[in-house]
C-alpha cells in the first residue's frame, strides 16, 4: 500500500505504530540482510509478525498482464481484505 492511497499523515501513523510493536522490535534485531532475497524475506516477516499474510516473489494480476512483485501483503481492514506491495 502506498502512502498516497491513505494519506501521508495516516501512513506515517501506521508505520510508527508498527515499529513500536514488540514483534516488529524482535524482527528488527536481526534485520541486517545478507542479500536482496534475504531483505525481501525479512520485510515479509515483519508484516507476518503484524498478523498479515505476506508472499515473496509472487505474481499479481494487473490491468492487462501479471506483474512480479517482491513482497505482496494481504490484511483485513474493517473486515475487508486489502492487498498491496
Amino acid at each position: 500500500m502506498e502512502s498516497s492511497e491513505i494519506g501521508d499523515e495516516r501512513y506515517r501513523e501506521i508505520v510508527n505504530y508498527a515499529l513500536r510493536e514488540p514483534s516488529v522490535q524482535r524482527s528488527l534485531e536481526y534485520m541486517e540482510p545478507k542479500d536482496w532475497k534475504d531483505l525481501q524475506e525479512k520485510v515479509a516477516q515483519i508484516y507476518r509478525d503484524l498478523g498479515c499474510k505476506a508472499d515473496v516473489d509472487t505474481f499479481v494480476k494487473g490491468a492487462g498482464t501479471k506483474h512480479k512483485v517482491d513482497v505482496w501483503i494481504i490484511f483485513e481492514f474493517g473486515g475487508l481484505p486489502v492487498s498491496g506491495s
